[in-house]
């Protein structure tokens, strides 16, 4: 409320040379340049148009194509890896904890021979989340938390312990922006 006892409305002032073109033979064009330019910085604006999705602060998608146009199966694939993300690590809870742990530290109390299955589930997601269109540096960090995976699994019982606690599959998920729930 100013001193003369009237509401002023919050408004948004064109800084100078943003407005209408100053007279001229190319009034037409000039104005379509203003009225660019205008856009461009953000005045004017009709409710409810926004700013372009790939360009703007918030676009920060894992998939090339956030859309999902590349693959027409892309929530069927989406589906099939949360399912296979819970059964290797968060199948099994502890009673009266907290504590959840799948197959894939159990399967890796075989030596060697389970660490490299549960190696080969885990690239099968990274594989699902190539064929739903992941970008490369997000394949790139998935590989590699399935890579530290099989290193720590290596060791014969800290192993295990190791890959109940790490949880590649889930950490490979979070990375894709999808959470754990199907």
């Amino acid at each position: 409320m100013d001193s003369a006892g009237t509401y002023r409305q919050n408004v948004r002032v064109r800084p100078p040379g943003a407005g209408e073109a100053q007279g001229g033979a190319d009034q037409n064009s000039a104005s379509g340049a203003a009225k660019s330019k205008q856009r461009e910085s953000g005045y004017d604006k009709q409710p409810g148009e926004g700013f372009n999705a790939s360009a703007g602060p918030t676009a920060k998608s894992p998939f090339i194509d956030p859309s999902g146009s590349t693959c027409p199966d892309r929530a069927r694939l989406i589906i099939r890896m949360q399912r296979i993300v819970f059964l290797l690590d968060s199948a099994i809870g502890i009673p009266g904890t907290k504590v959840q742990f799948g197959l894939d530290p159990l399967i890796g109390l075989i030596p060697f021979v389970g660490d490299v299955i549960s190696m080969l589930l885990s690239f099968y997601i990274v594989l699902l989340a190539w064929r739903i269109g992941a970008k490369r540096s997000i394949l790139a960090m998935m590989a590699l938390n399935v890579l530290v995976d099989f290193v720590m699994g290596l060791t014969p019982v800290l192993g295990d312990v190791a890959d109940a606690v790490f949880k590649a599959n889930l950490r490979n998920l979070k990375l894709l922006g999808l959470s754990q729930r199907w």
